[in-house]
């Protein structure tokens, strides 16, 4: 879907929660700042606190923006549009020392491309859509340290040094009339970025087949089954890179998480 660029944001509005629906499949990620309780018990927290959160928002979201923009080199999109290469979510939260962001993956509220109909050709196009969400969200940590970082290394200091990301595919149901979202998925996103030493994991129920070929993702997935609190053994996709970098205990420790 080609739009203005200027209306990328305004079009999206993913500051806005939004009402779907009584219960639909969704994607639940939380975006976690290592080390951001030590960062808010620094000296002058009501002046510096706000001011850093209010910067990482706006990173945050304009990153996602950003990287969800079309990759492919769409000649038939003009200077002036953007092309979304993946969906943005519909809704986010602070949560104290992060956000939970949530994206639908429901086949009954996609928005097929003209020309496209049956479940075959939805079940394509959310595929499609997963894989290129996950694969911005897959680099997501790394952008932080190379781009964000540098942006505020002179305004504040002993700031959180990583982003963690987790994520979880299922169930999502709205409360408070659409206000708030329950489910799952969105606890168990919570579990996963936070799987001892590792920087991101990512539940691997519902995904595609094919999803570890996905060019950014191929080469640096790898599944691991792992008994995670609050729920039976589950088998999820980590960094092949963070994985290799951890000792054989450190392993133990994630495989056996509580």
């Amino acid at each position: 879907v080609h739009y203005p660029r200027d209306r990328i944001a305004r079009i999206v509005n993913i500051r806005t929660p939004t009402k779907i629906g009584a219960k639909f499949d969704g994607l639940a990620v939380v975006v976690d700042l290592e080390g951001f309780t030590a960062f808010s018990d620094l000296s002058e927290p009501h002046l510096r606190v706000p001011q850093f959160v209010q910067a990482f928002s706006d990173w945050l979201f304009g990153a996602l923006v950003d990287r969800s923009l079309d990759r492919g080199g769409d000649e038939s999109v003009s200077a002036d549009e953007a092309c979304l290469w993946c969906p943005l979510p519909f809704w986010s939260k602070f949560m104290g020392d992060g956000f939970l962001l949530l994206w639908a993956a429901d086949e009954g509220l996609l928005k097929m491309p003209k020309g496209s109909t049956g479940k075959k050709a939805a079940r394509r196009e959310l595929d499609g859509d997963l894989t290129n969400t996950v694969s911005v969200l897959w680099e997501l940590g790394a952008y932080y340290e190379v781009d964000f970082l540098p942006s505020v290394a002179d305004k504040f200091t002993n700031v959180p040094k990583r982003l963690r990301v987790g994520g979880s595919r299922g169930i999502l149901c709205p409360v408070r009339d659409g206000d708030d979202f329950v489910g799952p998925s969105i606890n168990k996103a919570s579990r996963l970025q936070k799987l001892g030493k590792l920087g991101k994991a990512l539940d691997t129920t519902g995904l595609p087949e094919d999803f570890g070929d996905a060019p950014l993702l191929k080469g640096d997935l790898r599944k691991e089954k792992i008994l995670l609190r609050g729920s039976h053994e589950v088998l999820i996709y980590v960094s092949e890179n963070e994985w290799l970098a951890l000792s054989m205990s450190q392993q133990d420790a994630v495989r056996g998480s509580r």
